[in-house]
């Protein structure tokens, strides 16, 4: 009788652990971040503002935009649909970046991203223009290997 005691005992405690050790359900959350200076400001501004934000001219960014799309361009997410980031703002988070030379936290609250994308933006127009580099002395190489 002390023994079926025990065991009901011992059977309620690990019970009453289990139920109040039970992990509660991660909520994803994210803080709300404005991108209002490149959606609204950005598009007003003139050649000079170009310069001074970009140290580029509008007509030379729509030039970057239009060679690097075919390898930027966003696929879709399964994860977060509609989420991606266009190649225009890819583009602009990375010259931002290399113009200012800012963290990654500030350029991210400039354009309302996260500071790992703005990494993650950087890293892939830094690595797309060394392939393009890349290439472009290869085949330069080449050219004269077949001139002589």
């Amino acid at each position: 009788m002390e023994l079926d005691r025990r065991r009901r005992i011992r059977r309620t405690i690990s019970r009453v652990l289990l139920l109040t050790s039970r992990r509660k359900r991660k909520r994803v959350w994210e803080r709300p971040k404005s991108s209002h200076w490149w959606e609204v400001t950005v598009p007003t501004f003139g050649d000079d503002q170009w310069l001074e934000n970009f140290r580029l001219r509008k007509g030379t960014f729509d030039y970057i935009c239009s060679h690097v799309r075919p390898f930027l361009e966003p696929s879709p997410s399964p994860v977060i649909p509609n989420r991606s980031i266009s190649v225009e703002k890819t583009v602009a988070i990375a010259l931002y970046k290399l113009a200012h030379v800012a963290e990654y936290k500030l350029v991210g609250n400039q354009f309302g991203v996260h500071k790992s994308s703005v990494h993650n933006c950087f890293m892939l127009f830094a690595w797309h223009l060394f392939m393009q580099w890349e290439m472009n002395a290869s085949n330069s190489l080449r050219k004269k290997k077949l001139k002589k």
